[in-house]
């Protein structure tokens, strides 16, 4: 059966894909050859067949696929009609769906700094959210009362206290302070030593936060994108680490899957290697283990995966034990389901650790912020306040 390209819906400037394939072999080709250099991987998963089809015939794979559309991105000239009947009817069956909410391209407020990843639009919040977020601000409080109501804690209110001009600040009306504090945050993370990442990056963390779907954000942007070289390899411990999803993913995209590291061939100074590390419990000394592990094989670039979710003192449990491993980056996923992610901002100044990305959602190659400072910014303050 030959493979089935399929439109579902439009996706922030761009259009959606549903490929049926046989093989992960089939759907490279065919995503190369019908879909181009730009398409996007967002999920894979094996289905079977209805029935009794389902024992005479193998499973096949679908593989959600997304292609940025420059021409929507532009107003349309007054022939764009004419010139669209000229084009022809595209070889795929469009599917009716709901419209996407996304922010386009087009909009002055969406600011991706990442290719690949969906930078945060205030449209994505609830109204629930913005309400509970509004209601604090528009009360007769003091300043640092305001703050502390909107989750500043006290490591960062001692922060901003610090600010040479902070009795200025609190006497300005509240539209201009939280501007005045914003620009403070913007400086203060600004100033934040930044260690680059090598060509050699592990991801660690405690079991089930994220660490393989942050890891796969990351590897879509350097293949797609940046035209990067890439291995994977997924280590084991005392517990099989599972590499059933990863590998499908990684067959898609045209990279390596390794289980040990005799099997990197051909791997060249300028090829990047992920290392996929088993979850370690919190309470294990096995985090000390995994950091010597790591310098025997020459890995310097760490990323410490958190799940934003988490009680505040679990993660700070969990970067003290990073720490013991050597972490020297960090990512923060499962924000989206934090109505205010204010206490990060805390994990951010105070860990020592660089900050790579803010994870948003559970698509693999989208949903994710590399601009910490605008994504906390926005969703610590009222938007209106701001540009008061």
């Amino acid at each position: 059966m030959a493979s089935q390209i399929n439109e579902t819906t439009e996706a922030g400037g761009g259009k959606r894909f549903r490929l049926i394939v046989s093989s992960a072999e089939e759907a490279v080709k065919v995503i190369r050859e019908k879909l181009g250099d730009k398409a996007k991987v967002i999920s894979v998963k094996q289905i079977d067949g209805q029935g009794l089809a389902r024992f005479l015939t193998s499973p096949k794979l679908e593989v959600i696929v997304t292609v940025p559309n420059e021409v929507e991105q532009k107003a349309p000239s007054k022939n764009f009609k004419e010139n669209k009947e000229k084009q022809g009817t595209p070889d795929f069956l469009p599917i009716k769906s709901e419209k996407s909410n996304e922010p386009t391209a087009g909009n002055p407020d969406y600011k991706p700094k990442m290719q690949a990843g969906k930078a945060y639009h205030p449209q994505n919040e609830s109204e629930e959210a913005k309400r509970s977020r509004e209601v604090i601000f528009k009360s007769k409080s003091s300043l640092s009362q305001i703050l502390s109501s909107a989750g500043f804690d006290q490591e960062l209110m001692n922060r901003l206290e610090s600010h040479p001009q902070w009795e200025h600040i609190q006497k300005l009306p509240i539209a201009h302070a939280l501007s005045d504090i914003s620009s403070f945050l913007k400086s203060e993370f600004s100033n934040l030593k930044v260690l680059p990442r090598t060509n050699k990056v592990a991801f660690i963390g405690t079991p089930g936060v994220g660490k393989t779907t942050a890891l796969c954000k990351l590897l879509v942007n350097e293949v797609f994108f940046n035209q990067n070289r890439v291995h994977v390899l997924k280590l084991d411990s005392d517990v099989p680490n599972s590499d059933d999803a990863l590998r499908v993913f990684c067959e898609v995209l045209g990279v390596s899957l390794c289980r040990h590291s005799d099997e990197l061939k051909d791997v060249s100074e300028n090829d990047l290697i992920f290392y996929d590390i088993p979850g370690v419990c919190l309470d294990s000394q096995n985090w000390s283990q995994v950091g010597e592990k790591l310098d025997l094989m020459g890995i310097t670039s760490r990323v410490l995966v958190l799940n934003a979710a988490y009680d505040s003192d679990v993660l700070k449990k969990s970067i003290h034990f990073g720490i013991k491993a050597k972490s020297s980056h960090m990512i923060f996923t499962h924000v989206d389901e934090l109505s205010n992610p204010t206490k990060l901002w805390s994990f951010v100044f105070g860990s020592g650790l660089t900050s790579l990305l803010l994870c948003h959602g559970q698509s693999i190659t989208d949903d994710f912020s590399e601009n910490i400072v605008n994504y906390l910014l926005t969703h610590t303050f009222p938007r209106h306040l701001l540009s008061n």
